[in-house]
């Protein structure tokens, strides 16, 4: 190995070091900032409610890992479950980094860097991106709370519209992956032959929609380890939900930057819960997703320095 390629090493795994320090800076510095609009004093808090919350968030994070794997076996891509988790808990992370689009240029750069096409990379964060908001407009259609005079707009022009969105729904869940995979074809097959196996496209349709289902419970224990003076049913909470992380899909590229979610969720939660609670829900419910995407890239790294330790001795003996 001659010094420049020592250098040139060396220089990478500097500029990751640093690239991972900053995001985590960045991370810190959101939880330091909410935890500061907090008036502790006057809050009663069930840490045992939101100790919960935290783990079943972490669970639908974990999700996410095995999301982007199922996209990619779906187009004959094939990677390790630690690379997998490498990739989405870091990639997830780099989104608290002031811009746009962090999280996907990190996915496509750190799977093209692990050996994944770049055209194959592309379609498979497009496909996977589609078929998130499909499965969040199916919930939220379907978990439409009936019965509730609503007045914002937004959800009025929808409950206007609920079975014409419900039958639109069904049609895109069924028939969108189809049409965008031929669509795809078209656009890459001279750049990159693909092979698509819908298999592990049933799959992750199917996983998507439990995930939603898990994020809405983690958030649903909010209510209850804050003492909220009106708690929601779970119905009408994955419903608001959905509506949220789909209105952060259609406003920004990255969903999840800080203080949009929040802005969201204090105008949709507001005529239910009044405004000074919806802000707390939505102060810690940003505090409880951050913490779990740090404590699951934290724990995927424990286990994956143990993984190959155990590997390195059974090699050895």
């Amino acid at each position: 190995m001659n010094i420049k390629t020592l250098i040139k090493i060396i220089n990478t795994k500097w500029l990751k070091f640093a690239l991972q320090i900053i995001i985590f800076l960045f991370c810190g510095w959101y939880i330091w900032k909410n935890l500061q609009q907090l008036d502790f004093g006057s809050l009663s808090i069930n840490y045992w409610w939101m100790i919960l919350s935290l783990l079943i968030t972490m669970i639908g994070t974990f999700l996410g890992a095995v999301s982007w794997l199922l996209t990619l076996l779906s187009f004959g891509q094939k990677l390790t479950f630690s690379k997998i988790c490498d990739i989405q808990f870091k990639s997830s992370l780099a989104k608290y980094i002031p811009g746009y689009g962090w999280q996907l240029v990190g996915k496509g750069y750190m799977s093209i860097n692990a050996g994944i096409p770049a055209s194959i990379t592309g379609i498979s964060i497009i496909f996977e991106y589609i078929e998130i908001f499909i499965t969040g407009v199916f919930l939220m259609a379907f978990f439409y709370p009936h019965g509730i005079d609503f007045q914002i707009p937004i959800i009025r022009s929808i409950s206007n519209n609920i079975h014409l969105l419900q039958i639109v729904s069904i049609f895109l869940l069924v028939c969108a992956p189809i049409i965008l995979i031929r669509f795809l074809k078209m656009l890459y097959q001279k750049e990159q032959k693909i092979d698509f196996e819908w298999k592990w496209t049933i799959l992750l349709v199917g996983l998507m929609v439990m995930t939603w289902i898990i994020n809405s419970f983690g958030f649903y224990q909010m209510f209850f380890a804050i003492s909220v003076y009106k708690k929601m049913s779970f119905q009408l909470t994955i419903f608001f939900l959905t509506l949220t992380f789909l209105i952060g899909l259609i406003i920004i590229v990255v969903p999840g930057s800080i203080g949009v979610r929040e802005a969201i969720f204090i105008f949709l939660l507001s005529p239910f819960i009044g405004v000074s609670q919806a802000g707390l829900i939505a102060i810690f419910y940003r505090i409880i997703t951050i913490a779990s995407e740090v404590l699951v890239l934290f724990l995927s790294n424990i286990w994956q320095h143990f993984h190959k330790n155990i590997l390195l001795t059974e090699n050895n003996s």
